[in-house]
This record gives C-alpha cells, structure tokens and sequence, in this order.
C-alpha cells in the first residue's frame, strides 16, 4: 500500500485517515493511534460509518441490543439481549446483503407469527439485512448470528439496528461493493 489508512486515536476516539509513513512524528503518537486500514464500518453504539478509500466518510445513526432511554447499553454487551460485542474481528460481504422482497410469499405470511426466515418481518428487520461474519473463519459460519438491520422501531436482540436508515445504509453498502470490516467499539 502506500502507507494510507484510516486511524483511531485510542484516547479520544477521533478517526482520521493519515499516511502511517509521514504523519506521525513519533514512537509514541503512533502508539496512540490503531491502525484501522483503508476501507472499514465502524459502530460506535450511536451510529454507523462506512470509512471509504477515497477519504471519505459517511455516517447512518443506529443502535445494538435493548435500548435505555432510546441509546445502546455497552455495559450490556455479554448479555442476552445487550448490543453486539466490542471488537474487530468482524466483517460484511455485500453478496449476502438479503432481501424482503426475495422470499417468497409464505415467508412473508408466516414472519407475521414470527416464523421462518424473516422473524417479525419488515417491522422487525427493515427492508434489507446483512449477516455479521467473523473476519477469520469459513463464510456460514456466524457469531451470535448477528446482523445489521432495519426495522420500525429502534432496537435488537444484539444487531446493529439501522431502523428507519436502513435503505440508504444499504445502497451506499450495494455500491460501494466490497467486503469491508467491522470495528464495533463503543463511546466512553
């Protein structure tokens, strides 16, 4: 590469993209800084960015887990029902971005019971989904079966939930065309 990538101070949170190779002027601001690559998502339990190669950024708001007072519970994050675990081990393809209007007729009937494959349907997923899979292991293969989703309400059982933001998450994700980590790190 050429030495350019998004960084995260580790005291601050403040993301900025930089050249590893000439902005930093020491050992110790370096340290400071986690090297988070060149094309990323980023979840901070408030919202969700989508960090691009060209330096640019944009942002959707949205939540994790059972919400207190409309904001994620970090705290909560070990639990049945608290938001998604910190971590970079994560990433999404969007070859297996998922679509409401792709199931068939009795599974939309059916998801009105919270059955089959969409549970609780639209009002509970949105219009599209995507799976969260571990970054290191064989595709199908999930960790705590956790998505990034919309629905009509915010909160989840643990996704990301994008609800009403869902759709324009989505196209930018379908254009922008490329598996792309994710870094869920929570705001002090």
């Amino acid at each position: 590469g050429n030495g350019l990538n998004w960084f995260r101070n580790q005291s601050t949170g403040e993301i900025k993209w930089y050249d590893q190779t000439g902005d930093f002027s020491s050992a110790q601001t370096y340290e400071t800084w986690e090297d988070l690559g060149v094309n990323l998502i980023y979840f901070d339990g408030s919202s969700l960015t989508m960090y691009k190669e060209d330096k640019t950024s944009k942002s959707f708001p949205a939540v994790s887990g059972e919400l207190e007072e409309g904001k994620t519970k970090p705290e909560n994050q070990l639990e049945q029902g608290g938001p998604i675990p910190e971590g970079s081990h994560y990433k999404v393809d969007p070859k297996d971005i998922q679509k409401w209007s792709s199931l068939s007729t009795w599974q939309q009937i059916i998801s009105i019971i919270r059955r089959g494959e969409w549970p609780g349907g639209v009002m509970s997923w949105g219009h599209y989904r995507v799976p969260i899979q571990p970054k290191n292991e064989k595709r199908g293969n999930r960790t705590g079966n956790y998505f990034i989703h919309g629905g009509w309400f915010p909160g989840s059982g643990g996704c990301i939930d994008l609800w009403k933001y869902n759709s324009l998450f989505f196209k930018e994700f379908r254009i922008y065309n490329k598996i792309l980590p994710l870094v869920v790190k929570y705001k002090k």
